[in-house]
């Protein structure tokens, strides 16, 4: 993706993000179908439309799109980018075609964190590669001593639940365990699933 597409300046696309509710509502939808008219495009008409965390589409956002997404304008492109596909309706989903995105290498991961932060800040402190889990994103948003703190408290719960011989006691344990992966796992997407006719 061009930079300045990435900062959402790009003239030809048009950039869809859920607002402050965390929703994308219909009329962000109505709007950027409209920017992208089927006749005699306009002089400020974009080309194609990027709805990223595509999951937050209200339904009646969903909806809306339906039409557009089974007869696109000519020459025109949605994206639909999301980590959790299953949450769009299965009307949007058939629609798309879909494309998955693994995660990164450690190597790359490290490239691109280190791009990026030489773009934007002098910040240093970024989540090892390795523990970043392919995001660049994941190490971005943690540092080293967020990645052995998490560790470690894994490792505790893990050792007590290991070391209990009362069932519900392990069951907490691992409940524990699994809403310290998912608070760890928050700051970024596993995947992206684009929707593009």
């Amino acid at each position: 993706m061009p930079r300045a597409s990435r900062r959402g300046v790009h003239a030809d696309i048009l950039v869809i993000e859920p607002g402050d509710s965390g929703n994308i509502k219909v009329d962000q939808v109505r709007e950027a179908i409209d920017r992208i008219a089927p006749t005699g495009r306009s002089k400020d008409a974009a080309a194609s439309s990027i709805i990223d965390e595509a999951d937050a589409l209200m339904p009646e956002a969903q909806n809306a799109l339906l039409k557009t997404l089974e007869e696109p304008p000519p020459a025109s492109v949605f994206v639909l980018i999301t980590s959790r596909p299953d949450v769009l309706l299965p009307t949007v989903r058939s629609r798309c075609q879909r494309l998955r995105f693994g995660p990164l290498t450690p190597g790359e991961v490290r490239r691109r964190a280190r791009s990026a932060i030489t773009r934007s800040s002098p910040r240093t402190r970024m989540l090892p590669p390795r523990a970043a889990d392919g995001s660049v994103g994941r190490a971005l948003a943690g540092s080293a001593e967020d990645a052995n703190d998490a560790r470690d408290a894994a490792a505790r719960l893990l050792q007590s639940a290991a070391t209990s011989i009362d069932p519900r006691r392990r069951l907490d344990g691992a409940k524990a365990l699994r809403g310290e992966r998912a608070a760890i796992a928050t700051t970024s997407r596993a995947g992206s699933s684009p929707c593009r006719r």
